[in-house]
Protein backbone atom coordinates (compact mmCIF):
# COMPACT_ATOMS: atom_id res chain seq x y z
CA UNK A 1 0.00 0.00 0.00
CA UNK A 2 1.69 3.48 -0.90
CA UNK A 3 2.26 5.72 1.61
CA UNK A 4 0.42 9.05 2.15
CA UNK A 5 2.53 12.19 1.99
CA UNK A 6 3.02 13.55 5.42
CA UNK A 7 1.35 17.10 5.82
CA UNK A 8 3.90 20.13 6.70
CA UNK A 9 4.24 20.61 9.96
CA UNK A 10 5.11 16.77 10.10
CA UNK A 11 8.07 17.08 7.68
CA UNK A 12 11.22 16.52 9.23
CA UNK A 13 12.57 19.37 9.54
CA UNK A 14 16.71 20.10 8.97
CA UNK A 15 17.95 21.90 11.80
CA UNK A 16 18.59 25.49 10.76
CA UNK A 17 22.40 26.38 12.09
CA UNK A 18 23.00 29.46 14.08
CA UNK A 19 24.69 32.53 12.66
CA UNK A 20 26.92 34.95 14.14
CA UNK A 21 27.22 38.48 13.54
CA UNK A 22 30.53 40.48 14.87
CA UNK A 23 30.41 43.60 15.47
CA UNK A 24 34.36 45.07 14.96
CA UNK A 25 34.94 48.62 15.66
CA UNK A 26 38.13 50.23 14.08
CA UNK A 27 40.11 53.22 14.22
CA UNK A 28 43.70 53.14 12.35
CA UNK A 29 44.35 50.13 14.13
CA UNK A 30 46.67 47.51 11.60
CA UNK A 31 45.67 44.68 13.83
CA UNK A 32 42.07 44.57 12.68
CA UNK A 33 42.69 42.94 9.21
CA UNK A 34 44.64 40.21 11.80
CA UNK A 35 41.34 40.24 14.18
CA UNK A 36 39.45 39.22 11.01
CA UNK A 37 41.03 36.45 9.68
CA UNK A 38 42.05 34.64 12.85
CA UNK A 39 38.38 34.90 13.99
CA UNK A 40 37.57 33.37 10.68
CA UNK A 41 40.34 30.82 10.80
CA UNK A 42 39.92 29.84 14.62
CA UNK A 43 35.66 29.41 14.03
CA UNK A 44 34.48 25.81 13.99
CA UNK A 45 32.00 26.59 11.74
CA UNK A 46 33.72 29.82 9.56
CA UNK A 47 30.95 29.95 6.98
CA UNK A 48 28.07 30.83 9.71
CA UNK A 49 30.01 33.79 10.74
CA UNK A 50 29.60 37.29 9.48
CA UNK A 51 31.44 40.38 10.54
CA UNK A 52 30.33 44.19 10.52
CA UNK A 53 33.94 46.19 10.55
CA UNK A 54 33.34 49.64 10.91
CA UNK A 55 37.15 50.88 9.40
CA UNK A 56 38.07 54.41 10.56
CA UNK A 57 40.76 55.47 8.63
CA UNK A 58 42.99 58.60 6.71
CA UNK A 59 43.66 56.24 3.34
CA UNK A 60 47.14 57.88 2.60
CA UNK A 61 48.03 57.28 5.72
CA UNK A 62 46.59 53.77 6.81
CA UNK A 63 47.38 50.94 4.13
CA UNK A 64 48.44 48.53 6.59
CA UNK A 65 44.65 48.85 7.98
CA UNK A 66 43.51 47.44 4.33
CA UNK A 67 45.42 44.69 3.20
CA UNK A 68 43.17 42.15 1.60
CA UNK A 69 41.54 39.55 3.90
CA UNK A 70 41.84 35.51 2.88
CA UNK A 71 39.52 35.55 0.06
CA UNK A 72 37.44 32.75 1.50
CA UNK A 73 36.30 34.61 3.76
CA UNK A 74 35.68 38.09 1.90
CA UNK A 75 32.04 37.63 1.12
CA UNK A 76 31.04 36.69 4.93
CA UNK A 77 32.70 40.71 5.42
CA UNK A 78 30.83 44.00 5.69
CA UNK A 79 32.57 46.93 5.96
CA UNK A 80 31.61 50.68 6.44
CA UNK A 81 34.75 53.31 5.62
CA UNK A 82 34.66 56.04 7.49
CA UNK A 83 36.98 58.84 6.88
CA UNK A 84 39.13 59.02 10.45
CA UNK A 85 38.57 63.02 11.32
CA UNK A 86 34.55 62.17 11.33
CA UNK A 87 34.83 59.06 14.11
CA UNK A 88 33.45 59.86 17.48
CA UNK A 89 34.96 57.39 19.38
CA UNK A 90 33.67 53.50 20.22
CA UNK A 91 30.14 54.18 21.16
CA UNK A 92 29.00 55.64 17.45
CA UNK A 93 31.83 52.86 15.75
CA UNK A 94 29.77 50.37 17.43
CA UNK A 95 26.41 51.85 16.42
CA UNK A 96 27.61 52.38 13.20
CA UNK A 97 28.48 48.32 13.09
CA UNK A 98 25.05 47.44 14.51
CA UNK A 99 23.49 49.01 11.33
CA UNK A 100 25.11 46.42 9.21
CA UNK A 101 23.66 43.61 10.98
CA UNK A 102 21.71 41.08 8.62
CA UNK A 103 19.05 38.96 11.19
CA UNK A 104 22.35 37.07 12.25
CA UNK A 105 20.53 34.95 15.33
CA UNK A 106 23.58 36.12 17.61
CA UNK A 107 26.22 38.66 17.96
CA UNK A 108 29.29 39.16 19.42
CA UNK A 109 30.78 42.67 20.66
CA UNK A 110 34.38 42.78 20.03
CA UNK A 111 37.12 44.93 19.43
CA UNK A 112 39.69 45.35 16.56
CA UNK A 113 42.47 44.15 18.33
CA UNK A 114 41.63 39.70 19.39
CA UNK A 115 42.79 36.55 18.90
CA UNK A 116 40.64 33.63 19.12
CA UNK A 117 40.95 29.74 20.93
CA UNK A 118 39.98 27.30 18.26
CA UNK A 119 36.50 26.62 17.97
CA UNK A 120 35.31 29.86 19.90
CA UNK A 121 31.85 30.02 18.13
CA UNK A 122 30.89 26.51 19.29
CA UNK A 123 32.27 27.28 22.93
CA UNK A 124 30.08 30.34 22.79
CA UNK A 125 27.12 29.22 21.51
CA UNK A 126 27.49 25.84 24.50
CA UNK A 127 27.80 28.37 27.23
CA UNK A 128 25.04 30.61 26.22
CA UNK A 129 22.86 28.08 25.63
CA UNK A 130 23.76 26.30 29.40
CA UNK A 131 23.79 30.13 31.28
CA UNK A 132 21.04 29.96 34.17
CA UNK A 133 19.17 32.81 31.95
CA UNK A 134 16.33 33.33 29.37
CA UNK A 135 18.14 35.95 27.81
CA UNK A 136 22.21 35.87 28.90
CA UNK A 137 24.98 37.63 27.78
CA UNK A 138 28.83 36.07 28.53
CA UNK A 139 31.05 38.75 29.06
CA UNK A 140 34.45 39.75 30.54
CA UNK A 141 37.61 41.04 30.08
CA UNK A 142 39.38 39.15 28.02
CA UNK A 143 43.08 38.00 28.68
CA UNK A 144 45.73 39.47 27.17
CA UNK A 145 48.07 38.75 24.22
CA UNK A 146 51.26 41.01 22.88
CA UNK A 147 52.29 41.64 19.44
CA UNK A 148 54.76 39.16 17.88
CA UNK A 149 54.55 36.70 20.65
CA UNK A 150 51.00 35.54 20.29
CA UNK A 151 51.19 31.47 21.51
CA UNK A 152 47.75 30.06 22.37
CA UNK A 153 49.55 27.15 24.07
CA UNK A 154 51.04 29.39 26.89
CA UNK A 155 47.61 31.51 26.86
CA UNK A 156 45.60 32.08 30.39
CA UNK A 157 42.66 29.37 30.30
CA UNK A 158 40.73 30.68 33.40
CA UNK A 159 38.52 33.37 32.58
CA UNK A 160 37.95 36.56 34.95
CA UNK A 161 34.91 37.90 36.41
CA UNK A 162 34.39 41.94 36.68
CA UNK A 163 34.55 43.62 39.57
CA UNK A 164 33.86 46.99 40.70
CA UNK A 165 36.88 49.16 41.59
CA UNK A 166 36.50 52.49 42.11
CA UNK A 167 34.51 55.92 40.66
CA UNK A 168 37.25 58.18 38.97
CA UNK A 169 37.34 62.10 39.01
CA UNK A 170 35.35 62.04 36.03
CA UNK A 171 32.33 60.58 38.57
CA UNK A 172 32.01 57.59 36.00
CA UNK A 173 32.37 54.08 37.85
CA UNK A 174 35.76 51.81 37.00
CA UNK A 175 35.41 48.15 36.62
CA UNK A 176 38.20 45.54 36.62
CA UNK A 177 38.24 41.52 36.07
CA UNK A 178 40.21 39.27 38.51
CA UNK A 179 41.20 35.53 37.52
CA UNK A 180 39.20 32.97 38.98
CA UNK A 181 41.00 30.49 40.79
CA UNK A 182 39.54 27.42 38.39
CA UNK A 183 37.18 27.12 36.03
CA UNK A 184 33.54 27.41 36.55
CA UNK A 185 31.16 24.31 35.03
CA UNK A 186 28.76 26.74 33.87
CA UNK A 187 28.60 30.25 32.89
CA UNK A 188 28.65 32.48 36.38
CA UNK A 189 26.65 34.83 37.00
CA UNK A 190 27.84 38.39 36.96
CA UNK A 191 26.94 42.26 37.77
CA UNK A 192 28.70 44.07 35.25
CA UNK A 193 29.13 44.04 31.71
CA UNK A 194 32.35 44.84 29.39
CA UNK A 195 32.09 46.35 25.53
CA UNK A 196 35.07 44.37 24.55
CA UNK A 197 33.39 41.66 24.49
CA UNK A 198 29.78 40.45 25.29
CA UNK A 199 28.15 37.59 23.44
CA UNK A 200 24.57 37.13 23.14
CA UNK A 201 21.18 36.87 21.31
CA UNK A 202 21.11 39.78 18.75
CA UNK A 203 17.80 40.44 20.05
CA UNK A 204 20.10 42.76 22.09
CA UNK A 205 20.36 44.76 18.63
CA UNK A 206 16.43 45.46 18.97
CA UNK A 207 15.85 45.94 22.75
CA UNK A 208 18.99 48.05 23.38
CA UNK A 209 20.78 49.46 20.47
CA UNK A 210 23.56 51.49 20.82
CA UNK A 211 22.13 55.36 21.04
CA UNK A 212 23.19 58.21 18.77
CA UNK A 213 23.43 60.59 21.39
CA UNK A 214 26.85 59.55 22.95
CA UNK A 215 29.36 60.48 20.86
CA UNK A 216 32.89 60.47 22.35
CA UNK A 217 32.09 58.74 25.05
CA UNK A 218 34.15 56.13 26.53
CA UNK A 219 34.21 55.78 30.54
CA UNK A 220 30.71 55.56 31.19
CA UNK A 221 29.67 53.36 28.07
CA UNK A 222 29.92 49.98 30.38
CA UNK A 223 28.01 50.92 33.28
CA UNK A 224 24.98 52.75 30.54
CA UNK A 225 24.58 49.64 28.47
CA UNK A 226 24.69 46.96 30.99
CA UNK A 227 22.12 49.45 32.72
CA UNK A 228 20.42 49.34 29.23
CA UNK A 229 20.30 45.60 28.89
CA UNK A 230 19.83 44.32 32.77
CA UNK A 231 16.52 46.32 32.46
CA UNK A 232 15.31 44.95 29.53
CA UNK A 233 15.80 41.78 31.22
CA UNK A 234 19.55 40.26 30.05
CA UNK A 235 21.49 38.45 32.49
CA UNK A 236 25.66 38.72 32.53
CA UNK A 237 27.59 36.12 32.91
CA UNK A 238 31.26 34.97 33.36
CA UNK A 239 32.36 32.55 30.47
CA UNK A 240 33.65 28.87 31.56
CA UNK A 241 36.86 29.30 29.19
CA UNK A 242 38.63 31.76 27.63
CA UNK A 243 37.66 32.02 23.92
CA UNK A 244 39.17 34.93 23.22
CA UNK A 245 42.35 37.45 24.43
CA UNK A 246 43.02 41.12 23.27
CA UNK A 247 45.74 43.35 22.99
CA UNK A 248 45.79 45.62 25.66
CA UNK A 249 48.22 47.88 24.90
CA UNK A 250 47.70 51.23 22.58
CA UNK A 251 51.48 52.23 21.92
CA UNK A 252 51.67 50.94 18.33
CA UNK A 253 48.56 52.46 17.30
CA UNK A 254 47.05 55.83 17.07
CA UNK A 255 43.97 56.61 19.20
CA UNK A 256 40.87 58.11 18.31
CA UNK A 257 41.27 61.16 21.16
CA UNK A 258 44.36 62.23 18.70
CA UNK A 259 40.82 63.94 17.20
CA UNK A 260 40.59 65.88 20.38
CA UNK A 261 43.44 68.47 19.37
CA UNK A 262 42.13 68.51 15.91
CA UNK A 263 38.47 69.64 16.56
CA UNK A 264 37.46 71.88 19.59
CA UNK A 265 33.79 70.80 19.70
CA UNK A 266 35.15 66.90 20.68
CA UNK A 267 35.38 67.73 24.24
CA UNK A 268 31.74 69.60 23.98
CA UNK A 269 30.76 66.66 22.77
CA UNK A 270 32.38 64.19 25.68
CA UNK A 271 31.33 66.40 28.46
CA UNK A 272 27.60 66.29 26.92
CA UNK A 273 27.59 62.69 26.59
CA UNK A 274 28.83 62.29 30.30
CA UNK A 275 25.98 64.58 31.13
CA UNK A 276 23.38 62.52 29.11
CA UNK A 277 24.49 58.82 30.96
CA UNK A 278 25.19 60.44 34.16
CA UNK A 279 21.74 61.59 34.46
CA UNK A 280 20.52 58.01 32.57
CA UNK A 281 22.11 56.17 35.70
CA UNK A 282 20.98 58.29 38.48
CA UNK A 283 17.34 58.48 36.74
CA UNK A 284 17.25 61.83 35.91
CA UNK A 285 16.70 61.71 32.67
CA UNK A 286 13.41 62.26 31.27
CA UNK A 287 14.57 60.38 27.85
CA UNK A 288 16.22 57.31 30.10
CA UNK A 289 16.82 54.98 27.55
CA UNK A 290 15.74 52.33 29.61
CA UNK A 291 14.11 48.88 29.67
CA UNK A 292 10.44 47.54 30.72
CA UNK A 293 11.67 44.52 32.24
CA UNK A 294 13.02 45.59 35.45
CA UNK A 295 13.94 48.49 37.36
CA UNK A 296 17.07 51.22 37.58
CA UNK A 297 16.91 50.79 41.59
CA UNK A 298 16.41 47.06 41.05
CA UNK A 299 19.73 47.09 39.26
CA UNK A 300 21.72 49.25 41.37
CA UNK A 301 20.57 47.09 44.17
CA UNK A 302 21.57 44.08 42.80
CA UNK A 303 24.82 45.26 41.68
CA UNK A 304 25.44 47.04 44.92
CA UNK A 305 26.51 50.79 43.30
CA UNK A 306 25.16 53.84 44.29
CA UNK A 307 25.22 56.21 40.99
CA UNK A 308 23.89 59.19 42.66
CA UNK A 309 26.31 58.98 45.77
CA UNK A 310 29.08 57.34 43.89
CA UNK A 311 29.12 54.85 46.73
CA UNK A 312 30.47 50.78 45.78
CA UNK A 313 29.24 47.98 48.48
CA UNK A 314 31.65 44.72 49.43
CA UNK A 315 29.33 42.71 46.88
CA UNK A 316 30.10 44.58 43.90
CA UNK A 317 34.10 44.35 44.35
CA UNK A 318 33.99 41.01 44.62
CA UNK A 319 31.84 40.95 41.36
CA UNK A 320 28.55 39.57 43.42
CA UNK A 321 31.27 36.11 44.67
CA UNK A 322 32.76 34.68 47.63
CA UNK A 323 36.22 36.13 47.36
CA UNK A 324 37.86 32.96 47.71
CA UNK A 325 36.84 32.02 44.08
CA UNK A 326 39.63 34.06 42.75
CA UNK A 327 43.15 32.97 41.88
CA UNK A 328 44.85 36.22 44.10
CA UNK A 329 42.54 35.76 47.29
CA UNK A 330 42.98 31.63 46.88
CA UNK A 331 47.21 32.68 46.53
CA UNK A 332 47.11 34.85 49.53
CA UNK A 333 44.82 32.44 51.80
CA UNK A 334 47.26 29.67 51.66
CA UNK A 335 50.22 32.35 52.19
CA UNK A 336 48.85 32.73 55.45
CA UNK A 337 48.54 29.80 56.30
CA UNK A 338 51.56 28.24 55.22
CA UNK A 339 53.08 31.56 57.74
CA UNK A 340 51.11 30.43 60.49
CA UNK A 341 52.34 26.95 60.56
CA UNK A 342 55.81 28.23 60.70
Amino acid sequence: MEQEPLEPDEEKKEEVEPRIFVSIPNYRDPEGQATINDLFTQASRPERVFVGHVLQIVEAEDKTCTKPLNDKYQENVRTKVVEAHLARGPCAARRWAQELWKGEEFYLQIDSHTRFAAGWDSSLLQMWHSADSKKPIITTYPPGYELDSWDISKAEKKPALLCAKQFGSDGMLRIASKTLDACPQQPLPSLFWAAGFAFSSSEVIKDAPYPDDWPCLFFGEESAMAVRLWTSGYDFFCPTSNVLYHLWSRSYRPSWRELFGQNSKMGEMQAESMRTVQALLTGKEVKSGLGEARTLKAFCDFCGIDFDKKEISVRALSGGQDKMIFRENRKEAALSIALAAE
